[in-house]
């Protein structure tokens, strides 16, 4: 009977898994500030998230910065890991009849399988993110006790919908920073050739921030949404600016531009200057070094055959 993946893809499955985890526990604490400005209307600059990191501190401990890291790492292992196994799946698809284009079409092509990997990705963990971002938001009172409490509460109280809350922002935010950091990573990759471990970090570095920048307020709108409703419930602060009932993508992307102008759909992205790059540099070196370490140990086991 043939297996359902082979040896391959699972070593990719399990390489991509860690190499998210791995990102996402190093920059939990940056993550977790700049989500409380993301789903709120006030105003995000450089002090107030240092004197935000102190509040959290003195008032919730320093653990409080990895708080939701656990509903977290429920998303991002299989969210990592199904997409960088369904990138190079993707790939396969498109390189299939051809490989020899012009640096121009090499990203290009290497844009279409990563927007293809984020949506795949995204689509199969969503429920995590929202109960992550839940847990992450409260502050001044706890109506979630942990992530499966959370889980379990949205999905009664809300239905699948308060699950896939803001998910319309999200796959067109992760398409488009799915496909661009990928092209960007590997088309460097391919074009310089060989390449060591930092060089992989600096070109996951800028594919990251560059990524971001081109995707960013569809992430904070995503925040908006999960958020609306019920930070206001456990902490001192709003997500909208008035009681206007807001439904669509588009009903929040106004009401942001209206309230805090252009900047608000950037809100919190000089933080991401400094996390994203770690955070994508860890991701693509920590995937790089784990298939080597698979292919070494493939490469041991067939000479001892």
């Amino acid at each position: 009977m043939e297996a359902l993946f082979t040896k391959e893809e699972m070593n990719k499955f399990i390489s991509g898994g860690a190499a998210g985890a791995v990102a996402k526990c190093v920059i939990a604490p940056l993550d977790r500030v700049k989500v409380l400005f993301q789903a709120t209307t006030r105003r995000f600059t450089v002090n107030n998230a240092l004197l935000e990191m102190i509040r959290i501190s003195r008032e919730e401990g320093i653990r409080a910065f990895w708080k939701g890291n656990y509903a977290m790492m429920l998303r991002i292992i299989p969210y990592s890991a199904i997409q960088f196994t369904t990138y190079d799946y993707y790939k396969k698809q498109i390189f299939e009849s051809d490989r020899s284009f012009s640096k121009t079409k090499l990203m290009l092509f290497n844009f279409m399988p990563g927007a293809l990997a984020g949506a795949t990705a995204v689509l199969m963990t969503y429920p995590f993110e929202v109960t992550r971002t839940r847990l992450a938001i409260q502050t001044t009172s706890q109506v979630y006790k942990g992530v499966s409490h959370a889980f379990w509460t949205i999905g009664k109280a809300e239905g699948m919908k308060g699950l896939f809350n803001g998910f319309y922002p999200t796959i067109c935010g992760i398409a488009i920073y799915s496909g661009v950091s990928f092209s960007l990573y590997f088309t460097s990759k391919e074009v310089i050739g060989h390449s060591g471990n930092l060089e992989h970090f600096l070109f996951g570095a800028a594919a990251g921030i560059i990524g971001q920048l081109s995707a960013y307020p569809f992430d904070v709108v995503r925040k908006r949404m999960q958020a609306h409703g019920f930070i206001e419930k456990v902490s001192s602060f709003r997500a909208t600016h008035n009681e206007e009932e807001l439904k669509s993508m588009l009903s929040y992307w106004k009401m942001i531009v209206r309230g805090e102008g252009l900047r608000g759909l950037f809100k919190g992205f000089s933080m991401n200057i400094v996390k994203s790059p770690i955070a994508s540099g860890i991701v693509h070196t920590t995937n790089e070094v784990m298939n080597h370490y698979f292919e070494d140990y493939s490469e041991k086991e067939k000479s001892y055959l």
